[in-house]
């Protein structure tokens, strides 16, 4: 069993002495009591970090654990400040080879790590699909968990961009991107370089889906192969 979270301090100013840093407790009996798990050194995680952490023996019951982050000090508003985000609490030790992400029951944090924008609904008469609505200086994302992948994988999915809307709608597209580090920096799944010999394997397809061009509903179909083999 993991927790699993991202983590940095300073958006606004880091903090500088070592009581200023978070500490990571569990509690078994309901927060009458804490232990530690672990410190987040208040010299580490200037940039946003995944981090997983092995949760111990002594915090699994049957009766129920609570975690809590816990900053004891800081010099005030806007000092020392630190940012969690995408807390998952997971069982497996290694990645699945296979995910499968549907819409039917709702948001189901299984097979999701983020869904941020991101509402269950009907859409362009097909119900119970993750609708995206990107809203002013924030965009819409839906992240998947971490997978193993090979040079036999495939992705399908199926995406409609501005049903009904006017062809010249202003509508943003949809990006297709990958991630080999936990989501700190990411890369077009489809490149957009015009060269085919530095482009390969994937300069065959678009990486944007449109407005327009994907107006009415489209199953897609994308071979994984020349990705980073995990």
């Amino acid at each position: 069993m993991f927790v699993q979270f991202y983590f940095l301090y300073g958006c606004h100013s880091p903090p500088n002495r070592r009581d200023e840093g978070v500490l990571l407790e569990f509690s078994i009996d309901g927060g009458i009591t804490w232990l530690h798990l672990t410190e987040m050194h208040f010299n580490l995680y200037r940039l946003p970090t995944f981090v997983s952490l092995l949760i111990p023996e002594s915090a699994k019951t049957s009766t129920g654990t609570t975690l809590r982050w816990r900053q004891p000090q800081h010099g005030g508003t806007d000092t020392a400040d630190w940012l969690v985000d995408n807390i998952r609490v997971i069982g497996d030790p290694v990645n699945p080879m296979v995910v499968a992400i549907n819409f039917t029951s709702g948001l189901e944090y299984v097979d999701l790590i983020t869904a941020d924008g991101i509402q269950v609904g009907d859409y362009c008469d097909k119900e119970s699909v993750g609708v995206g609505t990107t809203l002013k200086q924030e965009t819409s994302t839906l992240i998947s968990r971490e997978l193993i992948i090979t040079d036999r994988h495939f992705l399908h999915f199926s995406i409609n961009v501005g049903c009904g809307k006017p062809w010249d709608a202003n509508i943003s597209p949809v990006d297709l991107a990958f991630s080999t580090d936990h989501g700190v920096t990411w890369v077009d799944l489809v490149s957009t370089c015009q060269d085919q010999k530095f482009c390969e394997p994937f300069s065959r397809l678009g990486h944007s889906y449109y407005h327009g061009s994907h107006d009415s509903w489209r199953r897609v179909t994308l071979p994984l192969n020349g990705l980073p083999v995990s």
